[in-house]
């Protein structure tokens, strides 16, 4: 893990292949901080525990949808 020191205005520039996410501190109050995540719309940005559930979604809709080519039916669509 890399642990980095910033102070209010300051950001952490991401960079994964081509795309670029910038994270900016932006408030500080009693050991609570706000930040401000800009980047493309294909990267996506949750919380830890929004992102534990998505994930722990797709794995039911995966597993629904084996059992349904197991048993021969085509998998339903999921609506976007």
């Amino acid at each position: 893990m890399l642990v980095l020191t910033r102070k209010i205005g300051e950001k952490i520039v991401l960079r994964m292949g081509d795309e670029v996410c910038t994270v900016m501190i932006t408030e500080s109050c009693r050991g609570r901080f706000k930040l401000g995540i800009d980047g493309p719309p294909s990267i996506e940005v949750h919380r830890e525990e929004i992102a534990r559930r998505i994930a722990s979604f797709e794995q039911v809709l995966d597993r629904r949808a084996e059992a349904a080519i197991a048993n021969g039916k085509r998998p339903a669509r999921i609506p976007s």
